[in-house]
């Protein structure tokens, strides 16, 4: 019967704590981990880490269509600022490798969009053409994406950068 009781006691536990969890999670948007309530618990403190990752790649659109074709060259060298929608703050930045790749990871869920650094002599390439979101350009006029959500556990690899040369677009 004792060993019951402990099982019980266990699952109690275990549901408090999923409860403190879930109302206490700084990634929801009305809230940030200045709001968490108990005075002995901070998001911090939690187990199971969020573990976020974002990025994709930035290509050279030679017929400036807006979409990813495979014969489309890698754009290498670009600087991508990543930003939190809520607060404006710049978050990281990074650069485009040579294969035109670039990610950001082990950042708090939330509202967030990237700005990308537009090379002399460039455009970018039409946003938002086509149907499959991991092969378009994200980027608008001024050179940043529109707000997304990143969320725990869930990698997002579909926000792309087309550039096309000053006299091809």
């Amino acid at each position: 019967m004792r060993s019951h009781a402990r099982i019980l006691l266990l699952c109690m536990i275990c549901t408090i704590a999923a409860l403190v969890w879930s109302c206490t999670r700084s990634d929801r948007p009305s809230e940030s981990k200045s709001t968490v309530t108990s005075p002995s618990l901070s998001v911090a403190d939690l187990p199971g880490d969020c573990a976020t990752t974002l990025g994709d790649r930035v290509w050279l659109d030679g017929d400036c269509d807006g979409i990813q074709d495979k014969e489309e060259q890698n754009a290498a060298g670009i600087e991508v600022k990543l930003y939190n929608c809520d607060t404006d703050e710049l978050v990281a930045t990074t650069t485009s490798d040579g294969a035109g790749n670039y990610s950001f990871s082990n950042f708090p869920a939330g509202l967030y969009k990237l700005c990308f650094t537009l090379p002399d002599g460039y455009t970018w390439s039409p946003k938002d053409v086509g149907t499959s979101d991991g092969l378009d350009s994200d980027v608008g006029p001024d050179g940043c994406t529109d707000c997304f959500r990143v969320e725990c556990d869930k990698p997002l690899r579909v926000k792309d950068a087309g550039l096309c040369g000053a006299a091809g677009c």
